[in-house]
């Protein structure tokens, strides 16, 4: 068995996350920045007019999709390669590394492709008027490509949240 001893529940894992108060410091600068960001731009979408902020909507939400898939895979990760440099294994740590970076490249050429090939499917769903549909095509091959873009955070050196 690999991993930490401490409980993932409780008093206990309360202690031990007192020890380390800072450690969420710079999840909570991150979160906070994030969300500014999309306020930003949806506050910026919505002065350009309907259509537009109908466009900026339909992206956000295919865009935040995607991000969570692959950052399902990124914490995931995290995990696996928490377990294994808790139990010293350095070389399996590496390996769980190499596999979660090729998961995410994988998944994000497949959600770019499904993206681009399955728009006259899910745009439908999402609006029926003309000018909103023109408005999101140069957007979504932005959206499609993005997730190649977000493999970034997969890549090998990467210091793993809650893992230090």
């Amino acid at each position: 068995m690999h991993g930490s001893t401490v409980p993932l529940y409780g008093p206990t894992l309360l202690r031990h996350q007192g020890q380390r108060p800072g450690l969420s410091v710079p999840l909570l600068i991150r979160t906070l920045s994030l969300r500014a960001v999309l306020m930003i731009a949806t506050a910026v979408a919505a002065r350009l007019g309907d259509v537009d902020i109908a466009a900026h909507q339909i992206i956000l939400s295919l865009w935040s999709l995607t991000a969570f898939a692959l950052d399902a895979i990124a914490i995931a990760g995290q995990a696996i390669i928490g377990r294994y440099l808790g139990a010293g294994d350095e070389k399996g740590a590496r390996e769980a590394c190499r596999r979660m970076v090729e998961w995410g490249i994988g998944c994000g050429i497949v959600l770019g492709a499904l993206i681009v090939l399955a728009r006259p499917l899910f745009i439908p769903l999402f609006t029926s008027d003309p000018s909103v549909k023109d408005a999101l095509l140069p957007a979504l091959l932005v959206v499609a490509v993005s997730p190649a873009d977000r493999r970034r955070g997969l890549r090998p050196g990467r210091r793993a949240d809650g893992v230090g």
